[in-house]
């Protein structure tokens, strides 16, 4: 949608401003993770780790159950937001009771969720999970808290896509940052301050009194933005029932996706110890710095995406979607080659030898693979934009029977390992179709396409270059620290530098 500025507009905001926010949140989240997990290990012990793998494993796959709603009521929201401006009144008290209707049928199917969780929780604990130094007791108890957490997650969904779709993001993050400290700093200060607390219950009781703090806060600034047409607003199934149409595709890409992306965590989860799955775990929480930027990037593109498609302004998302493609491949270039030649030494200093080792082993393929799927969320914020999801869909059902067939194979030939070749090859094999498919639908896309392959390479190769010498000059240092303060001050040279050559496709991006 394009504005002029004049009176009466509904302006759009500005997509840096949005990116900004939308990132900032995720940063602070995904720093405290990462400075919260090696004092976890020592606090906790290492199988208590593996079961906090486990709670994020099926939190994830949990999120299945929201069947794509969500991203028709940000859809929705962000199309209703483009009007506002021609009827205020009107589409704000439809955009509060499609909340409300959301809000009311999520609250009951996390409820569900959590029954059935809590229902299963004897055979997780029996059959399923493989532990020697936690009690059964320990495990059903933090089950039952993780059932708790999922059955609040679902209405979090939803409140949380309503500011995504309503572009407020900056709100957002007012709540957001002090729930992601809270939920990692804050509870490891609490476990810290008070040894009777040090144990795997009162870590995921903890979590649980966050959620529903969180979700308490959600709901009252939304209800403020809405206190204008608060008495008014009502469910309508109506809603729902227009909500599966558009859905009802997203669910099952859902589905599928759910099992390609969480199927080696769920599968090593049941086939290794807790000792070795808490090694992924970590790996993985560690590669998932990625998606700081990927899911920063979603909660900004998808509404974008959907506002200039409704206008037929193609090229607009030509524009951004060559600024966000470009942004993000530069940027997964040079992590995936800085954590491979600078990654080493931090992991050594924050794990014991054994457990920091298991990690370097599996943590650079998991991260080029997590990179990969980062940059995936480009195209697919284009394809739910368009209504045009089929993709992502085929490609999932295409490789589910490749998974099914090649995971036990590889696990048992390679480990632990073997897992995280599969996530590598998964997402080379969705990287390479994605782009080839989509570009079938949007003739801009192919022009990008050869520009993306240019500069992933002449971005590798000079990364590469920039890195190995880094690396050399760092070996002579002998204060270790200082040593990765150089290396630290490399990188960032580096997408500085990246920054400026790239500058006349990142003023698109606004």
């Amino acid at each position: 949608m394009k504005n002029d500025g004049g009176p009466g507009v509904n302006k759009q905001s500005s997509l840096k401003s949005l990116l900004f926010a939308s990132f900032s949140g995720r940063f602070v989240y995904a720093l405290a993770s990462i400075a919260a997990l090696p004092l976890l290990s020592s606090l906790l012990g290492t199988e208590a780790v593996g079961l906090i793998g486990f709670f994020s494993t099926v939190v994830m796959v949990m999120m299945v159950f929201e069947g794509g709603l969500t991203s028709n009521v940000i859809q929705q929201l962000a199309w209703r937001k483009g009007r506002e401006h021609r009827a205020k009144v009107r589409f704000s008290l439809s955009s509060g009771s499609l909340i409300v209707t959301y809000l009311c049928f999520f609250a009951v199917l996390g409820l569900s969720l959590s029954g059935l969780i809590i229902l299963l929780s004897d055979f997780i604990v029996g059959k399923w999970l493989n532990f020697a130094e936690l009690s059964a007791h320990q495990v059903k108890y933090s089950l039952i808290c993780i059932a708790l957490f999922i059955g609040l997650n679902l209405p979090i969904l939803i409140l949380q896509g309503v500011f995504v779709g309503r572009e407020r993001q900056v709100q957002l993050n007012l709540v957001y940052i002090p729930y992601s400290l809270a939920r990692t700093i804050g509870v490891l200060l609490l476990l810290l301050a008070i040894p009777e607390w040090r144990n795997i219950q009162t870590y995921f009781l903890i979590q649980v009194f966050i959620q529903i703090v969180y979700v308490l806060s959600l709901l009252f600034i939304v209800a403020r933005e809405f206190r204008g047409v608060l008495s008014s607003i009502s469910p309508r199934f109506i809603y729902l029932k227009k909500g599966w149409a558009f859905s009802r595709s997203v669910l099952l890409i859902s589905i599928t996706s759910i099992f390609v992306v969480q199927y080696d965590k769920l599968y090593l989860s049941g086939s290794v110890e807790l000792s070795d799955y808490a090694a992924y775990s970590l790996a993985s929480t560690l590669a998932g710095l990625p998606y700081i930027f990927s899911s920063a990037l979603n909660s900004v593109l998808f509404p974008r995406f959907s506002i200039n498609l409704n206008s037929a302004d193609e090229s607009r998302v030509a524009s951004v979607f060559r600024a966000a493609c470009s942004g993000i491949t530069f940027l997964m270039v040079v992590l995936c080659v800085s954590a491979y030649y600078f990654g080493e030494r931090p992991i050594a200093l924050l794990f014991p030898a054994e457990l920091a080792g298991s990690i370097a082993s599996v943590l650079p393929v998991l991260l080029v693979g997590t990179a990969l799927q980062s940059i995936l969320i480009v195209p697919f914020a284009l394809q739910l934009a368009a209504k045009w999801t089929h993709i992502s869909l085929r490609l999932n059902l295409a490789w589910i029977p490749i998974a099914l067939l090649l995971m036990p194979m590889m696990v048992d030939k390679f480990g632990v390992a073997g897992g995280a070749y599969m996530w590598l090859i998964y997402n080379i094999f969705s990287v390479v179709l994605t782009f080839m498919l989509l570009a079938r639908k949007f003739a801009f896309l192919k022009k990008i396409n050869f520009e993306l392959v240019r500069l992933v390479v002449m971005s590798t190769l000079i990364c590469m270059l920039v890195c190995y010498f880094a690396q050399w000059v760092a070996m002579s240092i002998l204060n270790v620290y200082v040593a990765l303060s150089f290396e630290a001050a490399c990188v960032v040279a580096i997408i500085a530098a990246g920054a400026y050559v790239f500058r006349g496709s990142l003023l698109q991006f606004k």
